[in-house]
This record gives structure tokens, sequence and C-alpha cells, in this order.
């Protein structure tokens, strides 16, 4: 019993397809599925009481 070529043609589409599809996937789970703009890209805001500067313009002067 001997594969000889085809065998070896065949197991190369194999491996070629199995790496098209993990190509594929990998390609698919890290591009965004959702189209952002710029001024959205953060998922969370981030504020820190401590070190945000209260807004003077919302205290008013007052004076």
């Amino acid at each position: 019993m001997s594969n000889g070529k085809g065998g070896i043609r065949e197991m190369t589409l194999v491996f070629t397809l199995a790496l098209l599809g993990v190509g594929l996937a990998s390609l698919l789970a890290f591009i965004p599925w959702y189209e952002t703009s710029a001024a959205e890209s953060a998922i969370v805001d981030v504020r820190i009481p401590l070190f945000d500067p209260p807004d003077s313009a919302a205290q008013g002067s007052g004076r």
C-alpha cells in the first residue's frame, strides 16, 4: 500500500484549508464588527474625581 502523490496532495490541501480557516477566524475575531467614530472609540470613560479639576464655569464666579 502506497499513498504516492495523491496522498501528499490531499494532505497539502487539508493543511492549507485548515490554515486558511484559522487565519479567517483570527481576522474576524480581532476586527471591529461595528463602525465607531473617533470620539466614541473608548468603551469605558475613566474619571478619577481626585484628579479632575472642577469646572469653573459651572461653579460661576459670583463675585
